[in-house]
This record gives structure tokens, C-alpha cells and sequence, in this order.
């Protein structure tokens, strides 16, 4: 191998251009500018002898041989911190780095505006890109191309017997789930009975075409099909689906907490021994276990959920 004729401070510029496959994307991740990203690209690929990145209609591709590269890239980079970890210091203040999470969108929205609140105060340069988790997405994070997953009751909730040894993972948080109705729901008062939440018509949560939690549950402890009389993909969508009807609908307890103070809509508690409680998990790349600032990403997602004081943020 070349190696004198290599400039080390190209293996930043290369994992960036295999991890995102965008030479604007690499830019932003580095905080260099677009024509310096270039001509990396440029000189990796005069070096490699290969065009690495080729475009395929409006995205651009990885050859065989970026392919290649990812994975050995990334550990050497890895290895390279754990060398030079008792020189470099991790400083949250002068970080710069964007992190990609993968989060549904019924639990983004309660857990990553407290983590940019967070960032805000204590890492201005560090930035968080939100994807929504897919089979593709998984396998991103199964290479170590995407940073972290969240997800609820994994691996039952990713179809996976269990998690591959290349992943590591967290319990979050414990997640209980409460009603919501319309505030002048013809029925339901201020309590909801267990005849009323069975009997009622309701609106559910569907990300598959297969059942939901809700109608699994009332299915297997009760022997019963629910009156669904409709359906969504959207968790979001739920508040304005009861508004005004006589409808009742599920959701975890984070998400309706801005509801609480709503005029038009009620928030209830589900009747004891109906609904089990569900648990947020956080899964990663065995890869990043041992990386510092994404280890300190880890502890902010971990405090903010368990609701710890915004004071300290343990490293682990």
C-alpha cells in the first residue's frame, strides 16, 4: 500500500463520502465547504484508482470497491480514537458533528426537541438528522451508517427473533399508554370504565397492515374484536380524528401531555388491565460503543427521557 503518498486526514473526508453518499452531505458532516469536499473526492478517487461514488439518475452510488471500504474506513478511524484517546479530550462546547437518528414519529416528537434544547446550551455544533426507521434504514444501522434507532418493545417490534451481535442496545424508558376522546363526547365524562372503552367505537394507529398493539391486546385478554371505524399510519393524526366524535383513540402518554391543557379534547386514563405497558429502547453499532461523543449522545437521549435535571450529562 501507498501509504506515503496517502494524506491520513482523508480517511475523515472518505467515511463521510461512503456514510452519505452525497458530496453535500459529507461537506455539511465535516463543517467544510462543498468545492473542499470535492476535491477530496477527487484525490481519493486518484488514489483508489476508483470513482467510488458513481451517479445513478439523481443519487449517487457506492462501487463495489466503496462498498468495500466502509466498514474497514470506519474501524480504522475507531481505532485511531482509542490510540489517540489519552491525547483528545472529548469537549461537548467545540464538537461538531451531526448525528442520524432513526425515530418513529410518534416518539420523535417528545424526545428530540428536549435533545436540541439540550445541544443548544451545551454542543451548538453538533447537529441531528431525523430518519424514519425502514428495512433499509435497519441495515444502515446493522453497517454502522446511521447512528442510533429508537424504537418501541425491540427487537418484537423490528420482526427480529433477536438483535444481531453487531448491535448494542439500552432500556430508555417504561411507556404507559391513556385515551383520548373528544371533550364533549356524548358518553365519557371525566372517567372512562373498561365497558366503555371495550364497547365504544374507535380510531387506531395501523404502521402495518396487520393489527395494532390496541386490537392484539383486546383480542388475546378479552376474547373480542374492537368496533374500529377507522384507521391511520400516523400517530399525529389522532387528535384531530376525535375531535368532535364519539370516537375514543390510544395513544403513549408523552405524546398526549400537550393535549392535557386542550379545551376540545380530553385525556384520559385507560382502565387498569387492559392496555401493558410498552418500553423505548435505544440500539447502535457495536462499533460506536466506545466513541465519547457518541457515548455523551447516548447519556443526553438517556437523562432527557428518564427526566433527570438538565445539570450533568454522565460520559458512559
Amino acid at each position: 500500500m501507498r501509504l506515503n503518498k496517502f494524506d491520513l486526514n482523508l480517511l475523515l473526508a472518505l467515511e463521510a463520502l461512503l456514510r452519505e453518499r452525497s458530496v453535500t452531505r459529507a461537506a455539511e458532516r465535516l463543517f467544510v465547504s462543498q468545492p473542499a469536499m470535492s476535491a477530496a473526492l477527487a484525490k481519493l478517487r486518484d488514489y483508489f484508482n476508483d470513482p467510488l461514488l458513481v451517479r445513478v439518475g439523481r443519487d449517487l452510488e457506492l462501487t463495489p470497491r466503496g462498498r468495500s471500504l466502509r466498514e474497514p474506513v470506519h474501524q480504522m478511524l475507531l481505532n485511531a480514537q482509542t490510540v489517540l484517546g489519552s491525547q483528545i479530550a472529548f469537549d461537548a462546547a467545540t464538537e461538531r458533528r451531526t448525528f442520524t437518528l432513526l425515530s418513529p414519529d410518534y416518539i420523535s416528537p417528545w424526545v428530540i426537541p428536549a435533545v436540541l434544547s439540550r445541544l443548544e446550551k451545551w454542543a451548538p455544533g453538533v447537529r441531528i438528522q431525523v430518519e424514519r426507521p425502514s428495512s433499509s434504514g435497519f441495515a444502515s444501522l446493522a453497517q454502522g451508517d446511521v447512528d442510533l434507532l429508537l424504537a418501541i418493545d425491540a427487537p418484537d417490534s423490528l420482526s427480529l427473533p433477536a438483535l444481531p451481535e453487531s448491535m448494542c442496545s439500552a432500556f430508555v424508558v417504561g411507556l404507559r399508554y391513556v385515551c383520548l376522546i373528544s371533550a364533549n363526547h356524548p358518553e365519557v365524562k371525566d372517567e372512562l370504565t373498561s365497558e366503555q372503552f371495550l364497547r365504544l367505537p374507535h380510531i387506531i394507529v395501523r404502521h402495518t397492515h396487520h393489527h395494532s398493539l390496541l386490537e392484539d391486546t383486546v383480542q388475546d385478554r378479552f376474547d373480542m374484536q374492537l368496533d374500529v371505524r377507522a384507521m391511520t399510519e400516523n400517530v399525529l393524526e389522532l387528535p384531530f380524528l376525535v375531535q368532535d366524535t364519539p370516537f375514543l383513540a390510544v395513544t403513549m402518554e408523552p405524546l398526549a401531555r400537550p393535549l392535557r391543557q386542550s379545551k376540545t379534547l380530553k385525556v384520559l386514563e385507560i382502565p387498569e388491565g387492559i392496555m401493558p405497558t410498552s418500553r423505548l429502547d435505544m440500539m447502535w453499532h457495536r462499533s460506536f460503543q466506545s466513541d465519547p461523543s457518541h457515548a455523551w449522545m447516548r447519556g443526553i437521549i438517556l437523562n432527557e427521557c428518564a427526566g433527570r435535571p438538565v445539570k450533568d450529562v454522565d460520559i458512559w
